[in-house]
C-alpha cells in the first residue's frame, strides 16, 4: 500500500513524524503543527518538514498449530 510519509529534519536526520493516505491527510497534520506553534507556543515543533511517497507492508508471523 502506498503512503505519504512526514519526516522533521533534525541536525540534518529525518525523523518519522508519521504516514497518511493522502495529501489532504498530510496537509491537515502540517495545518495542526501549525497551530500548536502559533497558538500553543510548542516551539521544539518549529522546523523543516518533508513529506515522501513510501510503500508500506505489515508482515506478521502467522502461528500454525
Amino acid at each position: 500500500m502506498q503512503k505519504l510519509g512526514v519526516f522533521k529534519m533534525i541536525d540534518d536526520e529525518p525523523i518519522l513524524c508519521g504516514y497518511f493516505d493522502n495529501q489532504d491527510q498530510v496537509t491537515e497534520y502540517l495545518e495542526e503543527i501549525s497551530k500548536m506553534i502559533n497558538n500553543d507556543m510548542q516551539v521544539n515543533l518549529i522546523g523543516e518538514y518533508v513529506v515522501i511517497p513510501m510503500l508500506y507492508f505489515e508482515l506478521k508471523t502467522i502461528i500454525k498449530q
